[in-house]
């Protein structure tokens, strides 16, 4: 795509901000929804499993993704399966939602299966009456959809244990079930509706071989019948025949498909004479042909490729980082950016354009290696390859700092190696650090792109993350904390470099006279990464444990509530002071208790409260818009909460807007709420009728982040009646007032 067209989307969604966020969920996830591993019909609509959740088509125009926080808990999906009592989709480790009407949220109906651990066989899912019949590695499982319990789980089958030997097919035709397990099919009666009552569900002489007549392949993926005729065939996909004895056929790198006994040849379901369509569906009067990565739609002989993805493009997010004004960049491990103002994205944009792609490690050793400062310039930092330095917010890149070709020593041959990188304080330039055989060093890089070092001044020769401040004691000087670590594992121990120098504004961008002091890491852990809160403190995550400089030394805290044995990937501090900590166990907000840092209470957010994954390789906190991203191996996941933006400029000289209520009319009834927003924290809301009657009063926690939300009801609980109301905020001697118009 143009450059100046993605920067002209970027301004546009950064305007657009405000006003697309009415009404948008708290929690939301952003995935590919690739590839596909199951198909079905619903209600009309095409429903596909995806890795990045379940996708949704409405006559090959209208597509939705959902994902955790639908109502899925989770995002990776194996099975989905329609009929007239629901959709209903299985997780890769078993977990069964329903959704009963479209565009619905989904409800949880069982996670009995995911404290064992096994997968889920994809697309190896049936239904008869009210018992779902799901397949797994180890084990088919039998779900009574009406209670969501589980029944039983059946581990062996005739001779056949299931750990071993997984079923390969299976199918439901009236009162029995046909199961394949490699090349050899068996079956058993079921009363779907007394499933309970069979006693005799667990004895595995019960499933009787089914003799087929043809010829019988290896492994047996597809089972189906003309009539009462058994068939079966090695590749898996979709295979029926209807009343006619008309068959429908699809598979993987066939040579021909089949719709209603009718061959189909169209060329967009090819590549190479090969087919890429595994599963063929019809809705009324149309039919979809779908495969691992294709979704192509057909109506009246017009056939649309509808498999394309524009809400979300950039796959897994390794680094974040937010824009001043509001809305972040994430970054992802191939090299590309996108931008996002919170409730859209830009389509993917190649900033590396060197050989040096760092996928792997990037996640290995939790890289912090981007930064951006106020103005738009930016920093990337190559594993292997030096330095990019860019502006219009990594649009254009203007100057590359390769290895060997500036003072920054080389880890091996024209080869550097870096993790950090953080924007100077007076936006001059940038500090990175970078391995070295010996003791490592670090670089000041100017925005021209001029480089002065300090080599071989670390404690030790790996660095990691970094950051920086003007020194509290001397303005003219900067002190830069970097992570130094024993070994190159992200796992060794490790400790706390603390560089003081001269400002470079000072000295011509040299680095001179620098001073180190060096601090045991927190419980002797290398640290991860590192953020300072409003008092000056600051806060390090090593590899699983939290702690704190202060008094020259680094502490542990007394007391983590609820926080214990995550490996930590990433930190930042909000506004209000709580620590946030991405981990492989979802993300934690540590909140020290009134304001002291030695005891904290833990909050753990997880796929169950709408996080994409468990695994958090990154977090970066926009505290212009209130919220905090995570970044995933999967997507990324925003989570707006009111308390994490910054309202102490709101009714001063500097506040960006003057309080204004949205939306407004209100209608209580079907907009949830109204927001009076861009109004001072420590101020008083109060809402009068048109009589001059007090409604409702608001202060305190009520007013966090600058933003109140009212649901239009009085003290009471009651919906006030339609009409006329003022409301007035009041801040020391400062005073704003409005109109709200309230209609039911």
């Amino acid at each position: 795509m143009n450059k100046n067209c993605v920067y002209y989307q970027i301004l546009i969604l950064l305007l657009l901000g405000s006003v697309l966020s009415y009404g948008a969920k708290d929690i939301e996830g952003y995935s590919i929804p690739l590839d596909i591993h199951s198909a079905t019909t619903f209600k009309n609509a095409l429903y596909v499993a995806t890795d990045g959740g379940i996708r949704t088509f409405i006559q090959g125009d209208v597509s939705e993704v959902y994902t955790a926080d639908d109502g899925l808990e989770t995002t990776q999906f194996y099975s989905v399966f329609g009929n007239q009592k629901g959709l209903f989709a299985v997780s890769s480790k078993g977990l069964i939602a329903m959704q009963a009407n479209l565009r619905e949220p989904f409800t949880v109906i069982n996670r009995s299966f995911l404290s064992s651990n096994a997968e889920v066989i994809p697309g190896l899912i049936d239904i008869a009456e009210s018992v779902m019949v799901l397949g797994f590695e180890d084990k088919i499982a039998l779900i009574d959809l009406i209670s969501g319990r589980s029944l039983i789980s059946l581990t062996t089958i005739g001779s056949h244990r299931l750990s071993t030997s997984s079923v390969t097919a299976l199918n439901i035709k009236d009162d029995s079930l046909f199961v394949a397990i490699n090349n050899e099919v068996y079956v058993r009666k079921m009363d779907w509706i007394n499933l309970e009552a069979d006693l005799f569900l667990a004895d595995p002489s019960t499933w009787k071989p089914v003799s087929i007549p043809a010829l019988v392949p290896d492994t047996i993926r597809a089972i189906a019948w003309i009539e009462d005729s058994l068939v079966v065939r090695k590749e898996k996909g979709t295979l029926s025949y209807d009343s006619n004895r008309k068959k429908t056929e699809a598979y993987l790198n066939s040579s021909q498909l089949f719709l209603n006994g009718q061959k189909i040849n169209d060329p967009m379901l090819s590549k190479n004479d090969s087919s890429q369509i595994e599963w063929i569906l019809e809705t009324d009067k149309e039919a979809y042909f779908v495969g691992p990565r294709t979704v192509i739609y057909r109506k009246d002989k017009k056939w649309k490729d509808v498999s394309a993805w524009a809400n979300y493009s950039l796959g897994p997010v390794h680094q974040i980082q937010s824009f001043k004004t509001g809305g972040i960049f994430a970054a992802s491990p191939y090299g590309y950016l996108a931008w996002s103002d919170g409730y859209s994205w830009t389509p993917k944009h190649l900033v590396n354009f060197t050989p040096f792609i760092f996928e792997q490690e990037s996640i290995v050793f939790k890289m912090k290696s981007i930064a951006l400062d106020r103005n738009g310039y930016m920093i990337y930092g190559l594993w292997g390859g030096g330095f990019l330095l860019l502006n219009e917010s990594g649009l254009q890149s203007y100057k590359h700092i390769s290895p060997s070709t500036s003072c920054i020593d080389n880890f091996l041959e024209n080869y550097i190696v870096s993790i950090g990188s953080v924007t100077a304080p007076d936006q001059s330039g940038f500090l990175v650090s970078y391995w070295s055989f010996e003791q490592y060093g670090f670089a000041y890089i100017s925005l021209e792109g001029e480089v002065s070092c300090a080599n071989k001044i670390g404690s030790t020769p790996y660095p990691g993350p970094l950051t920086v401040r003007i020194s509290p004691e001397d303005p003219n000087k900067w002190e830069v904390y970097s992570s130094a670590g024993n070994s190159n594992q992200v796992s060794s121990k490790g400790s706390l470099d603390v560089f003081t120098f001269t400002a470079p504004s000072k000295t011509g961008g040299r680095l001179l006279d620098v001073d180190v002091q060096t601090y045991e890491g927190p419980n002797n852990e290398r640290i991860i990464d590192l953020d300072f809160d409003a008092t000056g403190r600051l806060w390090l995550a090593g590899y699983s444990s939290i702690g704190y400089l202060d008094d020259d030394q680094i502490q542990l805290p007394h007391k983590i509530s609820g926080y214990s044995g995550a490996v930590n990937s990433s930190l930042g501090v909000d506004v209000q002071g709580n620590i946030w900590v991405g981990t492989n166990q979802g993300a934690y907000r540590l909140t020290p208790k009134n304001g002291l840092p030695d005891i904290l209470t833990a909050i753990n957010y997880k796929m169950k409260d709408g996080l994409l994954s468990n695994e958090i390789y990154d977090l970066g906190i926009d505290s212009t818009k209130g919220m905090i991203w995570f970044g995933h191996n999967n997507g990324i996941t925003r989570y707006t909460r009111k308390d994490l933006r910054k309202a102490d400029s709101f009714m001063t000289k500097e506040a960006p807007k003057k309080p204004i209520a949205y939306p407004n009319p209100f209608m209580p009834k079907t907009q949830g709420k109204v927001v009076i927003d861009y109004i001072a924290e420590e101020s008083t809301v109060q809402i009068y009728n048109a009589g001059g009657a007090l409604v409702r009063s608001f202060t305190g926690e009520e007013l966090l982040g600058g933003r109140l939300e009212w649901d239009g009801r009085d003290l009471s609980g009651r919906l006030v009646a339609p009409g006329l109301y003022h409301y007035f905020v009041r801040k020391e001697d400062k005073r704003e007032k409005g109109k709200l118009i309230i209609v039911h």
